[in-house]
């Protein structure tokens, strides 16, 4: 009975190692695949951006399932969302290069290293993280 018991919890163990484990690696393919995304798309995504930022009206790929423009106290965030991806997952191009809370600018960010970021109130919550100059990666999570 003991030893049924043993491997009862080696297996529970396991189970959650691995849970943990896929889990850690969804998390990479997001980020991978929208800067991978970013990355090949590059100059029509900042003409976009840029477009945007000035007031115009411009067409945008078939892949991008919105674009919206945020004022982060003076900082024009273009948020781009993927047509394939999660409602609470893109990127943003930032005019003055810096990270944001999104919806939640006026909260503080909190460095995490490597460039990433989160942020935290009652409401909302998320990470940020810097793909390349101008180019961000942002996660909701509340």
């Amino acid at each position: 009975m003991k030893e049924l018991k043993n491997i009862l919890i080696i297996v529970v163990i396991i189970g959650i190692g691995g849970f943990l484990i896929i889990n850690s690696m969804n998390k990479n393919n997001e980020v991978k695949e929208i800067s991978e995304y970013v990355n090949n798309n590059e100059a029509e995504l900042e003409r976009v951006a840029k477009s945007i930022i000035s007031g115009k009206e411009t067409d945008k790929s078939s892949d991008i399932k919105s674009v919206e423009l945020y004022d982060d106290n003076g900082d024009k965030l273009v948020l781009f969302k993927l047509k394939d991806s999660d409602k609470n997952i893109g990127f943003y191009y930032s005019l003055t290069n810096y990270p944001s809370a999104l919806q939640s600018y006026h909260l503080d960010l909190i460095e995490l290293g490597g460039s990433k970021y989160k942020w935290d109130d009652d409401k909302t919550s998320g990470i940020t993280s810097k793909i390349k100059d101008h180019w961000y990666f942002y996660k909701v999570q509340k």
